[in-house]
């Protein structure tokens, strides 16, 4: 988030910016000038080799900057409740077991 934040900074003082960041599989974070938005989106890779660059997919949002700045105080919240979310990683493999009717596991897979 340090780096997302700090090239939305640098948008909202004028300045150029065109940050991609990996946030996990194949899911990016970016920002760039030209668009006053944070865009959280998953990519994929061409068939074409020709093409060779990933992608972005229909699969994503766009948060305004209000937006963005919001969700960064909720997860500042969330980790003040509950630190042991602070190291938490994005899991990018899990599985969902059905322990009852009414309730599930999600058991995630680190490489």
């Amino acid at each position: 988030m340090d780096d997302v934040n700090a090239a939305v900074k640098t948008l909202r003082e004028g300045g150029d910016v065109r940050m991609q960041h990996h946030i996990g599989g194949a899911h990016y974070t970016s920002v760039t000038s030209g668009y006053k938005c944070v865009d959280l989106r998953k990519f994929y890779k061409p068939d074409d080799p020709i093409e060779g660059d990933i992608k972005p997919s229909r699969r994503g949002v766009a948060l305004r900057l209000d937006q963005w700045a919001t969700l960064c105080q909720l997860v500042e919240s969330i980790h003040a409740a509950f630190p042991i979310t602070c190291g938490l990683s994005v899991c990018l493999s899990s599985v969902m077991l059905k322990m009852s009717d009414k309730q599930m596991l999600f058991v995630c897979f680190s490489s």
